[in-house]
């Protein structure tokens, strides 16, 4: 979205007054969100907000559809909640998008209301999903907090013409809705905030009974990551992985499929912001816990190093300083045993499967080297002290 919306919703919050608002999770949605329909035919689709018990003052969105199925003929915002547009409502029918920024002053909008009027035209039969990709609910309390707490498209059916004799003319057949073969599955709990590496990311939710869920997570309109669990007899299912994330701001939703491979449309789709408790170099993923015990046991072993330099320089330490780096270097290996092994156990868990994958192996083995290296660079220090002792 441009920037004039957000500086337009700012003069807003300055210039008018504002309401007082409650925790909310307001949500886009698309009305209606399923149907079917002929070749040729138009039909209509509304957006609109729910404020979920909040006053807001403005609201934009981006939205996608195909365009190898339907075009747009035209928006209409006409009964609309907002009267100030700093972004009309525009579409593209050559890359499927429709884009809108609307405002409404104060006192603001509290409740369900219509945005605009999206007239589409069926170009071909198939099925098409129009999805509300990104989007902003901004609250009216002075400071203008995003409370869009999930949007949900729709997905639309389309059968060929009806062929219509020249010297005939048939009543027009009763359209009835026609559900997908599979119904959507619910995710009953998500995680909005999740901090990779110190906690388990945990879903849970209701779906057709013993049939597979696929659960998806993305970034924009990228698909990061996709898991497949089953669900019960009952139709409950429940999910849970430790693998690293980059941070960022995700979406996620499911689908399900039958045992005949039959799939659902998308279920509701959720925000989850993510943390991440670490750092990535390059395609690896490195925890702040995993770094700072390698970083506390290198500097623990150049603080010993330096120790017995002072300690040399004593005679009458040599014969205990002997002993004491005889010690410290069987200790040293040890602790570079532990290290090594402690850090193929991480990268194990990279992509939260047994053993090691190409990638994984790669590092593990770059990562050795350098602990190798480190080890050979200490012992030569420390057989040095030992030859100034004898």
């Amino acid at each position: 979205m441009k920037k004039s919306f957000f500086f337009f919703v700012i003069l807003i919050f300055c210039f008018f007054q504002t309401s007082e608002i409650f925790a909310a999770d307001a949500s886009l949605f698309l009305e209606p969100a399923n149907g079917s329909y002929r070749v040729k035919e138009n039909f209509s689709i509304k957006i609109r907000v729910n404020s979920d018990g909040a006053t807001i003052n403005a609201a934009e969105a981006s939205i996608s559809f195909p365009v190898d199925l339907i075009e747009v003929q035209s928006l209409s915002k006409s009964n609309s909640i907002f009267q100030l547009w700093p972004e009309e409502p525009a579409f593209s029918n050559s890359r499927g998008v429709i884009n809108f920024g609307g405002g409404i002053p104060a006192p603001g909008f509290n409740g369900i209301g219509t945005i605009a009027t999206i007239n589409f035209k069926v170009k071909k039969e198939g099925e098409a999903n129009v999805n509300i990709s990104e989007g902003q609910v901004l609250a009216a309390d002075g400071r203008g907090t995003d409370i869009l707490s999930y949007f949900k498209g729709g997905t639309y059916i389309f059968y060929p013409a009806v062929e219509i004799p020249s010297e005939e003319i048939t009543p027009p057949e009763e359209k009835l809705p026609v559900e997908p073969a599979v119904p959507a599955p619910e995710i009953l709990v998500y995680p909005r905030y999740y901090t990779a590496g110190e906690e388990l990311f945990y879903a849970e939710g209701k779906a057709s009974p013993d049939s597979t869920v696929i659960i998806f997570l993305n970034l924009g309109e990228n698909v990061i990551k996709t898991w497949e669990i089953l669900s019960d007899p009952n139709g409950n299912w429940i999910f849970s992985t430790d693998e690293l994330l980059k941070t960022g701001d995700y979406i996620l939703s499911a689908k399900s499929r039958d045992s005949k491979g039959n799939l659902s449309s998308f279920s509701t789709k959720y925000r989850v912001k993510i943390k991440l408790a670490g750092f990535c170099i390059g395609p690896w993923i490195i925890l702040y816990s995993t770094f700072s015990i390698i970083l506390i046991i290198l500097i623990l072993l150049i603080f010993l190093f330096l120790f017995f330099i002072i300690l040399s320089k004593n005679k009458k330490a040599k014969e205990k300083l002997k002993k004491e780096t005889k010690e410290a270097k069987e200790s040293l290996e040890k602790t570079f045993i532990e290290i090594g092994k402690e850090l193929a156990k991480k990268i194990e868990y990279f992509d939260s499967k047994p053993g090691l994958n190409a990638e994984e192996r790669k590092l593990r083995d770059e990562i050795f080297y350098i602990l190798k290296d480190s080890e050979d660079l200490i012992n030569k220090e420390i057989d040095d002290i030992k030859k100034e002792l004898e």
